[in-house]
């Protein structure tokens, strides 16, 4: 059925300079923007490019071949998705849950004139940090994902999540840390403590401008920040805050199966829950992640070890979602790793 809808293409190298460069029209009707790299999925009219942890070096770049000579067509939309922060554990009290990667939602950005190949790095999630009544950090941030660098006409950076907090009701608790989104606090006996603070909004150009992102929460072991219609509110009750929901015009529910499972297999492309993206990871036991992959929380209690720590209290790659915090009333507590980031690039290539 999806033979003249849907086509999935090779990667394919760059080779053309960075940055901008001479425009060049596509011969007859027009022309069409062309474009290469990363991995290229045919979706009716329009076309994907999607790059993540797994797309091989040589095709980690994105370059613009050749323009529409109408320039309202020369429109691309980017989605620009940081790692999730790895969440902290609770030992008798509870740590803080992951925040959600910084996500920037450019759509219909202008496109002057052909250049490239623009790098791309994709963050990915940070470290859980289990915790053994012992005094140690939070877990790790999330990596950034960025194109391009600056002055180049496309350029993006979101911020990787910050981590979430440890605590001890013995002894200790601490901050969720600063990043995209923020992390979740300590909660329990030594809290409650703060969450961290997002940085997305800080960012440069349209980073900043077009970014979303959230605090973490402080509220019975943080919920991550999440990056929810870029809304500034913290996770409450320990759940981690929902993630940004981009419109059906880019994602629709009918997206065919590959570019779905691409993106990130746990979560179906009819749900609702398959446009959110970079949700904050839960930081209670009895809470959840927010919607679009957060970890939700749990019980470390009857874990030996860490491999035997569910899926469920990861954030899901693909998605930049935060880690889930896991309380223990035994000497240790574990803590899910924040998901990989994600960048989805999508334009219109015929029927203009």
């Amino acid at each position: 059925m999806f033979n003249n809808f849907f086509k999935k293409e090779k990667p394919f190298t760059g080779s053309s300079g960075f940055g901008g460069g001479f425009i060049r029209f596509k011969s007859g009707g027009g022309g069409a923007i062309e474009a290469t790299g990363g991995t290229t999925y045919e979706v009716g009219d329009f076309k994907f490019h999607l790059i993540n942890t797994s797309t091989p070096s040589p095709t980690s770049n994105f370059s613009i071949d050749a323009l529409h000579s109408d320039p309202t067509n020369n429109v691309i939309d980017f989605l620009v998705v940081g790692g999730g922060g790895g969440a902290g554990g609770g030992d008798n009290a509870y740590g803080g849950g992951g925040g959600g990667g910084g996500l920037i939602w450019r759509p219909a950005k202008p496109i002057s004139s052909t250049g490239g190949p623009y790098p791309i790095s994709v963050g990915a999630g940070g470290a859980g940090q289990p915790i053994d009544n012992s005094n140690v950090g939070n877990g790790s941030n999330g990596g950034d994902t960025t194109i391009g660098s600056s002055p180049d006409p496309i350029y993006f950076i979101a911020k990787g999540g910050g981590g979430g907090a440890v605590a001890s009701a013995y002894s200790f608790g601490t901050n969720g840390s600063s990043g995209g989104s923020g992390g979740g606090g300590a909660g329990g006996g030594p809290g409650p403590k703060p969450g961290g603070s997002a940085t997305q909004p800080s960012q440069p150009g349209d980073s900043g401008t077009y970014g979303h992102s959230g605090s973490g929460g402080s509220s019975g072991g943080g919920g991550g920040g999440g990056s929810g219609n870029g809304g500034n509110g913290p996770g409450s009750g320990g759940s981690g805050a929902d993630g940004y929901q981009v419109p059906t015009s880019f994602l629709p529910p009918s997206v065919p199966s590959p570019l779905a499972s691409a993106i990130s297999s746990p979560i179906a492309a009819p749900s609702p829950e398959f446009r959110h993206f970079a949700a904050g990871g839960a930081g209670n036991s009895g809470a959840t992640g927010g919607a679009g992959g957060g970890g939700d929380g749990g019980n470390s209690d009857p874990i030996g070890s860490l491999p035997q720590l569910p899926s469920a209290a990861y954030g899901v790659d693909g998605r930049g979602s935060g880690g889930a915090s896991w309380t223990s009333n035994n000497p240790r507590s574990y803590a899910g790793d924040g998901g990989d980031g994600i960048v989805l690039i999508k334009y219109k290539f015929q029927n203009y």
